[in-house]
């Protein structure tokens, strides 16, 4: 038996399991390390739903999810705009005592300060919050898209206050400073798309918009120009000279005057301007000194029209083309002017604007009408026409056209510079640019060869206090794109405003209020 049983160890056999002592059940659980089946079956099983939070806790959770989502630049910029348009209403109101000067934000601030009553204003924001958010839900829901007005609203609140301040407050740096609040705001909407709602229009609409635009401006220019005369605001030099001429025009087609130079003499032989003759026919009708403040108004605005056909041409955005008309419309060289009356500088913002569109559309004839109506406006403005004659030999493809209008110009200025120094009053050069010449009674050619022979000089003359305020005041407003152009041949339109502004030691050729700008400041924007 002790064989079978080695045998059976030998040949892998288990032994049987002892049995179970008694002792050993009684044996507690816990120190055996094994799990009762009561514990195991106390897990939720899977599938089973976990017991709900508090109810507070379910508030905060659905709070913290909305504020994540809360759309906060568009917040901002509707609190912002809101603000924005509360503080013009409230400027508007009070318009009577800013004009009078007693309640001026920016010189009689402590008054300011304590006349503004500060609860309403931040319950007018409030409101006005609320009103745009229901405005906002209204116009997703009739686009069936993202639809984001805040922006748009910012915009025409710091617009709107600007209007309210800018112009009743002779302040150069405030002025500046509100520049580049509105260049920011601006940027600030377009970047987070609230300009897409202008692309949505049809094109039609933003022509019906520019066209309002451009109305206004001319009523606007009309309207206080005429007002300022009417307050004896104007001066006989120069609009006296000007309403005298045109009535001498209408009776006996002759352009004299006995107040521009105590004489009875022919205004062309100051300043050669035969394009005065294409509004005789309008002062003819009406022969009061309104009509030309009339005209004038009308030639500066409706410039805009040719520049939205050069839009057009460059199948510019919608908002692209509503940016190009703003600046043109709103361009402080282009009104300032006509507050000093009446000029024939006036002319100049409308012709070049329909040279410029000739130009690119590559319509010829057009641009030689231009040319040649241009030309007759004054004899300082063939300096213009040669420099964009030298425009069009670079930007056009056949570029005899822009030799064409250079040689052109060039003949046509020696040729009636002489003629008035013969029969007339002279050009004037010493006047103007008697700081670049050595021999005062020399003729242009001494300006030039100043210019080629000491450019030290010329550079200082252009960079001088005044030169870099003007500058300042015309470049920031077109964040100092002139400058920055893949084209070459565009830094020859802004050879006229070096010359025609900077240059000169006449002390008006640099002010923007002044007529002088009219020309080199379209050329420089286009």
């Amino acid at each position: 038996m002790l064989e079978d049983e080695l045998h059976q160890s030998a040949a892998g056999d288990t032994p049987p399991e002892p049995e179970a002592k008694e002792s050993d059940a009684a044996v507690p659980a816990e120190e055996t390390g094994s799990i009762p089946e009561k514990t195991m079956a106390a897990e939720p099983a899977e599938g089973d739903v976990p017991p709900e939070p508090p109810k507070w806790k379910k508030v905060l959770q659905t709070a913290k999810k909305v504020v994540l989502k809360l759309p906060y630049p568009y917040l901002i910029m509707r609190i912002v705009g809101c603000y924005f348009m509360v503080m013009a209403a409230f400027l508007l109101i009070n318009r009577k005592e800013i004009r009078g000067g007693s309640l001026n934000p920016v010189e009689k601030w402590e008054e300011f300060v304590d006349k503004l009553p500060l609860l309403p204003v931040l319950l007018c924001v409030l409101a006005g919050f609320v009103v745009l958010t229901l405005l906002r839900l209204l116009l997703k829901r009739i686009w069936k898209s993202r639809c984001e007005p805040d922006g748009l609203v910012m915009v025409v609140g710091v617009v709107a206050m600007a209007f309210q301040t800018i112009w009743r407050t002779n302040n150069y740096y405030y002025a500046l400073a509100f520049i580049v609040v509105c260049t920011i705001i601006a940027w600030f909407a377009y970047r987070y798309g609230s300009f897409k709602i202008v692309e949505k229009l049809p094109k039609a609409a933003i022509y019906i918009t520019i066209g309002v635009l451009m109305c206004l401006m001319g009523v606007f220019i009309a309207v206080f120009t005429i007002y300022r005369h009417k307050v004896y605001g104007s001066m006989a030099f120069d609009f006296g000279i000007f309403v005298q001429m045109y009535h001498n025009m209408a009776e006996s087609f002759a352009p004299v005057t006995t107040c521009e130079r105590d004489k009875l003499l022919s205004h062309f032989a100051v300043h050669f301007s035969p394009i005065y003759y294409t509004l005789l026919p309008f002062y003819y009708i009406f022969p009061t000194p309104y009509t030309l403040l009339i005209g004038q108004a009308v030639l500066v605005a409706t410039g805009v029209i040719p520049l939205v056909g050069i839009c057009r041409k460059f199948k510019f955005s919608n908002m692209a083309t509503i940016g190009f008309s703003v600046v043109y419309l709103f361009c402080v060289e282009l009104i300032a002017p006509c507050f000093y009356d009446f000029h024939e500088n006036a002319f100049l913002p409308m012709l070049l604007m329909w040279f410029f569109y000739a130009v690119e559309k590559k319509k010829y004839v057009l641009m030689y009408i231009m040319t040649a109506l241009l030309l007759i406006v004054k004899e300082d403005v063939s300096i213009y026409m040669v420099l964009l004659g030298l425009f069009c030999i670079f930007r056009l493809e056949k570029r005899y056209h822009g030799a064409v209008v250079a040689g052109f110009s060039g003949v046509y200025f020696v040729v009636v510079t002489r003629l008035m120094e013969k029969y007339g009053e002279g050009v004037f050069t010493s006047r103007t640019y008697g700081n670049l010449m050595t021999d005062k009674s020399a003729s242009f050619g001494n300006i030039i060869k100043t210019v080629i022979t000491d450019p030290m000089y010329f550079i200082t003359q252009c960079v001088d206090e005044k030169d870099f305020k003007l500058m300042l005041i015309i470049m920031i407003p077109l964040l100092f794109l002139p400058f920055v152009t893949k084209h070459f041949s565009h830094y020859f339109l802004l050879a006229p405003f070096i010359l025609m502004n900077l240059a000169p030691g006449y002390g008006y050729a640099n002010d923007y209020g002044f007529q002088y700008v009219f020309g080199t400041t379209t050329c420089r924007s286009s």
